[in-house]
């Protein structure tokens, strides 16, 4: 393995490695501060930048991909022979690559299993700009991984669902392809429905919103983007509020204002429910306004009575 520096400031600006006889590099990829390589023994190998090693271990299968991202270093590697009806069987692990102490645990910090369309196989493998695993099958699936919901993959994009035949005369231009989480009853702007299309931009800002917020506690200036989204999760929400209570749904119009985050939107909902004639609904949001401020003010009694505690003692 051949190593070039360009940010070094003395003369040496270049260093190699061999491997033992018989060991051959499988993948290699280069993060902020390491370079890392896995081999046909199933040797997982780390150096520093300069060319230390100061990690080896093992995986527990034929490796996949390697890749990288800040200090984050992601594996996947084949956990199974493949099933000749549902396809491969791969792990992913992502390892935070400390020389000085220790590979240290991601939010995968153990192996979990790569979600994959069925018979598909791994098209694509790495991180966002924001540092989240990120896979693409070769059904074109684009799923990232969230502690979200139960932690998991999650499905933000079907890119083949994009495709069109063009002529290859003249040049095709890249296009930009919208970031669309695959919803039921989505489809394009002339034959999705209204419903869905606000689903999906709800799911989707609050996805943001909690990507957000992760990166606010690692001191990024996120603070109008978080604002920004979680505007766009209430409004999602109000239209299908509407949307609800123009279908003379009620009970589904109740079940949206119950996912509105706080009361000034479900102010919102009432005001929208009255003009609308929907006297009954409304009182019953108007309920609902009341049992949250109950909520806070115990809430608040709680952490009241704990601090008077806290002074006794």
């Amino acid at each position: 393995m051949y190593c070039m520096l360009f940010n070094t400031w003395d003369e040496m600006k270049e260093w190699q490695i061999t491997l033992p006889q018989e060991e051959k590099f499988d993948c290699i990829t280069a993060g902020q501060t390491f370079v890392a390589a896995i081999t046909d023994l199933r040797y997982l190998r780390i150096w520093t930048t300069g060319g230390i090693q100061t990690m080896i271990r093992c995986i527990d299968g034929p490796s996949v991909n390697l890749s990288s991202f800040d200090n984050y270093l992601m594996v996947l590697y084949h956990q199974a022979a493949q099933h000749p009806q549902d396809g491969q069987s791969i792990s992913c692990i992502v390892l935070k690559v400390d020389h000085r102490y220790r590979t240290r645990a991601h939010i995968i910090p153990q192996p979990v299993s790569v979600a994959l369309s069925p018979k598909s196989t791994v098209y694509w493998s790495g991180f966002t700009d924001e540092g989240t695993p990120c896979v693409v099958d070769s059904d074109g699936i684009v799923r990232v991984y969230k502690n979200h919901f139960g932690s998991g993959w999650f499905p933000i994009c079907a890119t083949k669902q994009q495709v069109t035949v063009i002529n290859t005369i003249p040049k095709p231009t890249l296009t930009i392809l919208p970031l669309q989480i695959p919803l039921c009853e989505l489809g394009d702007d002339f034959t999705g429905s209204a419903k869905s299309k606000h689903e999906e931009e709800c799911i989707r800002n609050r996805w943001l919103c909690s990507l957000l917020k992760r990166l606010s506690l690692d001191n990024y200036d996120v603070e109008d983007s978080l604002d920004q989204a979680e505007k766009q999760v209430i409004n999602s929400l109000i239209k299908l509020f509407a949307l609800s209570l123009g279908a003379e749904r009620e009970s589904l119009a109740l079940e949206v204002a119950k996912l509105l985050p706080n009361s000034q939107a479900l102010e919102g909902a009432v005001r929208y429910a009255e003009r609308q004639r929907h006297r009954s609904l409304a009182m019953k949001l108007v309920e609902m306004i009341q049992e949250g401020d109950e909520n806070d003010n115990n809430v608040d009694d709680d952490r009241n009575s704990d601090v008077e505690l806290q002074e006794l003692m």
